[in-house]
């Protein structure tokens, strides 16, 4: 059965490469938490108005997630988490990710967009229940 993969946030044009670096340093550290950072970062910048450029909005992030504020700081600063974010956008972009949220229903080895942002629920519901049938 397929799932449904929210791509990082990289495909938003409203977040940074920053945000992006943040996102990737957190799927780097602990994979497990990647959905929570997919969560946490939009909604510090579209729900608190917090911005995702500044160091101490992703510190405080990182640290309510339970990873290491310092280690994600510095991996922004010295670069492995920008590399990660630029191969993410990429892959975001062969996806089909063109805006945020964008949302993949995964098949195996099969990616299908789903409809997002604006769409009625029974829309979404009905494209599900093709992929699904």
């Amino acid at each position: 059965m397929g799932s449904i993969a929210i791509p990082p946030p990289a495909s938003a044009a409203a977040l940074t490469l920053s945000t992006a670096a943040a996102h990737a340093h957190a799927k780097a550290q602990a994979p497990e938490r990647a959905v929570h950072w997919a969560h946490a970062l939009p909604a510090a910048f579209y729900g608190h108005g917090l911005s995702l450029s500044d160091p101490g909005t992703i510190a405080g992030i990182a640290d309510a997630n339970g990873l290491d504020a310092s280690a994600v700081l510095r991996d922004l600063r010295e670069g492995p988490a920008e590399r990660q974010a630029r191969r993410d956008c990429a892959m975001a972009g062969q996806l089909g990710a063109v805006s945020y949220p964008t949302l993949l229903f995964v098949d195996g080895a099969e990616v299908h967009p789903l409809p997002a942002t604006g769409t009625p629920l029974d829309v979404l519901n009905h494209r599900l229940g093709v992929l699904l049938a």
